[in-house]
């Protein structure tokens, strides 16, 4: 598996859990952002009331609309954290990364909780297509990842970006941690197939992938990122395991033939001896002539010729075919490795 297949899983990711959902323990997203609005509105109705738009919009992915609505957010309640950490996640959606790392680090400055840590790998993680994270900020994203990791009741939300974090470091050991723990407390959410799917692709347990990535269609895998992940999942199978099936196939058809080929042998062979013995009759007492093939029988020879040469003439382009192919999956080379 390439890198850049794991690096759109890392895209597909962010999606599939909603950046900035912020779960804290076991909670839903819906129950953690009720509580969350009931604190704020004891303190603050119309605070409150902005915060929820902003929720929705974040929810209909219109960033903007929610940038602007959680900044005046934190302009009513500067010390309403939760604002601040969803102000990241909507900033890093559009792109500014060293602005929403700013914001993730305030909130986490602000509150050590797991939520402000399940942010910030996302955040180091992001790039703007002008700066990536540097070797410190890898490193800092190890450590929020082995931190989320340790949360006694985890919801699947905190555990997402810890394998995220998992593949850019290209820690296969603390993606198997991960994915075993994701598979235990969200076994319905699509980006735990999903990294279970990287987990069994660099094991090169074709099978465990192929089960993995079906599952996560099944629960909502999107079209285009299904597609990307069968490619890879393919292209990983030997040439000679892809081939079976297209062998399989050409061999029950050229089974068909060879049995449709005997079977004119032996309509043929007794044609001849019908043949041998029609012109072995005596002649013909009323005019003295040979008595020779029958019109039906002649017919029917002559059918019998017709399909031997279709058969001759339709075998030519299988055998083309089948040299081809087969030297085409020769050439094929050994996939590469998720940690090249």
């Amino acid at each position: 598996m390439t890198m850049g297949v794991c690096r759109s899983l890392l895209v597909a990711a962010v999606v599939a859990s909603g950046v900035g959902s912020q779960l804290h323990a076991a909670e839903t997203v819906e129950r953690y952002t009720d509580r969350i609005v009931g604190e704020l509105k004891a303190k603050n109705p119309a605070a409150a009331e902005m915060f929820a738009r902003a929720n929705a919009a974040r929810d209909r992915q219109e960033w903007a609309e929610a940038e602007r609505l959680y900044r005046e957010v934190r302009r009513l309640e500067p010390d309403f954290v939760h604002a601040t950490r969803r102000l990241c996640g909507v900033v890093l959606n559009q792109g500014r990364r060293t602005e929403a790392l700013g914001l993730c680090r305030q909130a986490l400055t602000a509150a050590d909780i797991p939520e402000n840590h399940e942010q910030m790998p996302w955040a180091l993680l992001g790039t703007d297509g002008n700066t990536h994270p540097t070797s410190e900020e890898l490193r800092e994203a190890r450590a929020h990842a082995t931190l989320l990791l340790g949360v006694p009741d985890p919801n699947g939300a905190l555990l997402d970006p810890a394998c995220a974090a998992a593949i850019a470091l290209k820690d296969l050991e603390l993606l198997r941690r991960c994915v075993g723990r994701l598979e235990k407390v969200a076994p319905d959410e699509v980006p735990t197939h999903c990294f279970a799917w990287v987990v069994a692709m660099s094991d090169r347990d074709l099978d465990a992938a192929h089960a993995a990535l079906e599952r996560a269609r099944r629960l909502g895998l999107s079209d285009e990122q299904y597609k990307s992940m069968k490619a890879a999942t393919d292209e990983a199978r030997p040439w000679l395991t892809r081939m079976l099936p297209v062998a399989a196939a050409v061999l029950g058809a050229w089974a068909a033939g060879l049995l449709g080929l005997l079977g004119l042998f032996g309509l043929g062979l007794v044609l001849s001896r019908v043949a041998l013995s029609v012109a072995h009759e005596p002649t013909s007492v009323q005019t003295g002539d040979p008595v020779g093939m029958t019109g039906g029988l002649r017919r029917v020879y002559q059918a019998v010729l017709w399909a031997s040469c279709l058969y001759y003439y339709v075998s030519i382009p299988i055998v083309v075919g089948l040299v081809v192919v087969g030297g085409g999956g020769a050439g094929s080379s050994e996939p590469a490795s998720w940690t090249e």
